[in-house]
């Protein structure tokens, strides 16, 4: 009986990584568009630097070295918002401005559970170019209006919850005693899991709108592809070299599966094709109601 018990309970981890639906329903890239993306990761010369690296005076949450960016990123989020109907419009107007806190090793954006964006400065030093900067705020005000961060923090308290009554009744079927503590240790893994559940399939809907907003801003529509160029080969240098990871790329990640979305959203942009795509389309909620 114990040895069925935890590829049992790593069952209820997958099933819960695909319990929800995404907000877009995405057409996979095809073989040749993955085989460019895997080029490009690799192999894509990308723009010099042109910002420098921030100091801790330039750190504060409202004076700081990328003050032009998110104010003229915030600006064209808004427009976008009211001229799409996207959702969530009335609320934006409240939100505050993006913050940067002064981390030099946290490579990282993320917006918290009040909507508010954080980015740290080893992000900027790592990007170093403004358009690319734009476009990692526009990536996080994306997860913002496509309700990404509740969705997250609703996954991540179902995951503490059922994770440790699982395990109970795993437990009591295989006839297991468990320490308190793992029950503990069960909540906090649901949590993650939750947290997680369809992480991939929220940064290809992020990075779709964000190339949407980076029009709207005037910033250069190639922006982000090069920014996860960037982190890619900084992650990959910092893995080989024993320093650790990027943590962008640890809660944001990247594949050349990713990355043939980018460029397929690219195209779909000088195309004019609205940003739900010709072949996307909104998944609402009949779509996971039982017949």
């Amino acid at each position: 009986m114990r040895t069925v018990f935890l590829p049992r309970f790593l069952l209820l981890v997958f099933f819960l990584s695909g319990c929800a639906g995404p907000v877009l329903d995405l057409p996979e890239p095809t073989n040749q568009k993955l085989t460019e993306a895997h080029r490009l990761l690799d192999h894509h010369k990308l723009p010099p630097v042109t910002v420098f690296p921030i100091t801790r005076e330039d750190s504060g949450s409202y004076v700081d070295a990328y003050s032009p960016t998110k104010y003229r990123m915030r600006d064209a989020v808004a427009r976008f918002c009211d001229r799409t109907n996207l959702g969530r419009c009335d609320e934006f107007s409240s939100l505050p401005y993006p913050a940067m806190e002064y981390n030099p090793k946290m490579i990282n954006a993320h917006a918290d559970q009040h909507d508010r964006i954080i980015v740290y400065s080893g992000l900027v030093d790592t990007l170093g170019v403004q358009d690319e900067l734009g476009a990692v705020l526009a990536h996080e005000y994306a997860h913002v209006l496509l309700g990404h961060v509740d969705k997250s923090l609703t996954n991540a308290a179902v995951g503490g919850v059922i994770f440790p009554l699982l395990l109970g009744g795993l437990a009591v079927a295989a006839d297991v005693d468990l320490h308190p503590s793992t029950y503990f240790d069960a909540a906090d893994l649901g949590m993650v899991v939750g947290s997680r559940a369809y992480s991939p399939e929220m940064e290809l809907e992020a990075d779709r709108l964000s190339v949407y907003i980076l029009e709207e801003a005037g910033y250069s529509l190639t922006a982000m592809r090069d920014a996860l160029v960037r982190l890619h080969r900084a992650h990959t240098d910092a893995q080989s070299s024993g320093l650790g990871t990027v943590g962008f790329l640890e809660t944001h990640p990247s594949s050349d599966r990713r990355m043939a979305h980018m460029l397929a959203t690219i195209e779909d942009v000088l195309a004019d094709v609205p940003w739900m795509g010709k072949t996307a389309r909104v998944v609402v909620e009949e779509d996971f109601e039982e017949d």
